[in-house]
């Protein structure tokens, strides 16, 4: 019966011992497999980080672009809109002399006319 035992016992330990060795190729080919799917996506993260950075590149040339093309196009209406001004200045000035003469020539016909009314009914002055 000893020899049995023994004979099962040296089954149970050489079974382990498979079982053991089987499991251990495994869980190599597992992690063998895991770190060749890492060190694809590293390289696929890695080439989407250069994708990226040559994205926000252009992004920020086009922004920078734009933002220039914006400045030049509001600095240029608003030299437009103060040229516009000043003309609208000029000519308000304009009009505004011309309505003062029109305002003194009609100030002084009124006087005139006043003064004829004054010698007419009162008469001329008289200085004594």
């Amino acid at each position: 019966m000893i020899g049995a035992m023994v004979a099962v016992i040296a089954t149970l330990a050489s079974v382990v011992a498979y079982l053991f060795k089987r499991y251990e190729r495994r869980d190599d080919r597992r992690e063998k497999l895991i770190a060749e799917e890492r060190e694809a996506m590293d390289k696929e993260r890695a080439t989407w980080a250069l994708e990226r950075e040559k994205l926000r590149a252009d992004h920020e040339t086009k922004r920078a672009e734009l933002s220039d093309e914006y400045a030049n196009a509001l600095r240029e209406e608003h030299k437009l809109a103060r040229d516009h001004e000043d003309e609208v200045r000029a000519e308000f000035a304009g009009m505004m002399e011309r309505v003062a003469a029109e305002a003194a020539k009609s100030s002084s016909a009124l006087v005139e006319m006043l003064q004829k009314f004054y010698d007419r009914f009162v008469g001329p002055r008289r200085n004594y």
